[in-house]
């Protein structure tokens, strides 16, 4: 099975970049247009497009990439912001996958893969990826797919 958030993060790399960008535009016509007339509507412009862009932030929103062809599990991610796209991998072979955890914050907005290894005698825990950007189906295919390979 493969899981891949391809499209949703494109789209969510755009709304960081536009939001970005309004963002930007508001607080310099808020500067040009400060002598001249009231600029409420620019500040309360401003001020709800940092909420959306520190909302998304806050996320930790990752570009997933998930296969559990042949005997190895892969997964690729990495953070959607453009700044910070520094791309990480993991790779288990399906038989010693122990166990696996969704974690849940910030209401259950925010949602956190954690897998466990057992290398000899050891398990050992991989950090955490965020799922969030993955769709309500991604997830429950990425779980679905997680439980069966925990069960063998």
């Amino acid at each position: 099975m493969v899981i891949n958030n391809q499209i949703s993060a494109a789209k969510i790399n755009l709304l960081y970049i536009v939001t970005g960008i309004l963002f930007v535009l508001t607080l310099v016509l808020s500067f040009i247009d400060y002598f001249t007339r009231d600029h409420q509507l620019l500040r309360v412009v401003a001020g709800a497009l940092l909420a959306v862009y520190c909302t998304m932030h806050i996320l930790d929103l990752h570009y997933i990439y998930y296969s559990d062809g042949n005997d190895k599990i892969l997964l690729r991610f990495f953070y959607i912001h453009i700044g910070m796209r520094k791309k990480k991998a993991i790779e288990i072979q399906k038989s010693t996958l122990v166990k696996f955890e969704i974690e849940k914050s910030l209401f259950g907005l925010r949602k956190e893969l954690i897998l466990h290894q057992q290398v000899h005698r050891n398990v050992y825990k991989y950090p955490a990826v965020s799922i969030t950007a993955l769709s309500k189906k991604q997830q429950e295919n990425l779980i679905a797919s997680l439980k069966r390979l925990c069960k063998k």
